[in-house]
């Protein structure tokens, strides 16, 4: 894409976009899922939460890198479409050096001594035997199992209510409206007086926002757990939509509505990366056992995607249909959300991977002719 002003070609800058779309949504899941099986079980979410700190991390960087004081001009904007070059070529000198993950040593390739030499690289030198333990209980579940697919996520009834909750938390996080909001916020912004050519710094804060958001889901996810904070964000999200479509609806009648909408945009970006955007980078390794993991990544980074295609396509025709009306969907969406995590997730904060199993076995045999797996023997 760097070079496609001085070769004055169109087709190298989608040609550029179409890669990056690729390597992105392939390496987003894998690298979730690494981070999450290298984590240790006491900061397994504070460590996977860290996902989402670096996505917030990369969006703060966007937004300052695309000022016109950088690289936001006529001149480098070719060199802008390619920055992210350069954390790619770190990482591509860096990965050799890293390990394979403990779990999957251990689980996948039966390799107890690289597993633990794996935890000691990665976790420091100490008594990891605890952890070996752990895993070797899982391995015991998953005995004579095979690599599951797609499929058989959708067939085997023992996976059935981990798959509707992460295909409600995970697959359906666009529905929270997020990206939405965002798109939107520069209509609040104008609306609240701030020229045009001020937006992009307004839009620093709340990457700032939501940089400060992760860091606090992080601090707190391995104390509070991980369904207090789905739950109670979730309801966060719901009021704050309400508010901002009460405000951007009625903002001709009071002079001060256009600054709290402006407030509710900062508070629902808040919201959004202490719950459902830091918790549900967890909550995929937890919920699925090492045969089903690979194959819940990939169906939950699918959905994940493609619904984001799909309401980048239809919501400027939504905003343009409702205008401020435009959020009641995201609203019923979170607060439905907010019932359902309450009432049927389980917590799942400092439980091993075969105790969290256990907990769903409760729901899952509520079906009949579910198999429920030998977790304790």
């Amino acid at each position: 894409m760097a070079m496609s002003q001085t070769a004055r070609s169109f087709e190298m800058i989608i040609l550029g976009r179409l890669l990056y779309g690729i390597n992105a949504g392939v390496s987003l899941n894998l690298h979730t899922m690494y981070i999450g099986e290298c984590a240790p079980q006491k900061m397994r979410g504070m460590v996977t939460v860290s996902v989402s700190f670096f996505i917030a991390v990369g969006k703060l960087m966007g937004f300052l890198i695309g000022l016109r004081e950088f690289m936001g001009s006529e001149e480098l904007w070719p060199y802008l479409m390619s920055f992210s070059a350069i954390p790619a070529l770190i990482q591509l000198a860096t990965l050799p050096f890293f390990p394979d993950s403990p779990r999957y040593l251990l689980l996948d390739k039966s390799d107890k001594d690289g597993s633990l030499k794996a935890m000691q690289q990665l976790w420091g030198p100490g008594d990891h035997s605890t952890e070996i333990k752990e895993i070797l209980k899982e391995k015991m579940t998953m005995e004579g199992q095979q690599i599951k697919g797609m499929k058989d996520l959708f067939v085997d009834h023992s996976v059935r209510w981990q798959l509707i909750m992460m295909g409600l938390i995970c697959g359906g996080m666009q529905f929270i409206g997020i990206n939405a909001v965002y798109f939107y916020a520069y209509n609040v912004f104008r609306s609240a007086g701030i020229p045009d050519s001020q937006t992009p710094y307004v839009a620093l804060g709340i990457g700032l926002s939501d940089i400060f958001a992760t860091l606090l889901c992080g601090s707190v996810i391995d104390c509070l757990g991980r369904k207090v904070l789905l739950w109670t964000n979730y309801g966060v999200l719901a009021l704050t939509l309400a508010l901002l479509t009460t405000t951007l609806s009625l903002q001709e009648h009071y002079v001060w509505f256009p600054y709290a909408s402006c407030m509710f945009v900062f508070i629902f970006t808040l919201s959004f990366g202490l719950g459902p955007g830091g918790v549900s980078c967890v909550l995929p390794t937890e919920l699925f056992i090492q045969s089903f993991r690979p194959a819940a990544y990939t169906l939950i980074g699918t959905m994940n995607w493609v619904c984001l295609f799909v309401l980048a396509l239809v919501f400027p025709f939504i905003e343009e249909a409702l205008g401020p009306f435009c959020f009641i969907f995201f609203l019923f969406y979170c607060f439905s959300m907010a019932v359902f995590t309450f009432l049927m997730l389980p917590e799942t904060k400092n439980k091993s991977i075969v105790e969290i199993m256990e907990s769903f076995n409760q729901l899952n045999v509520k079906e009949k002719h579910v198999p429920v797996y030998v977790t304790r023997l």
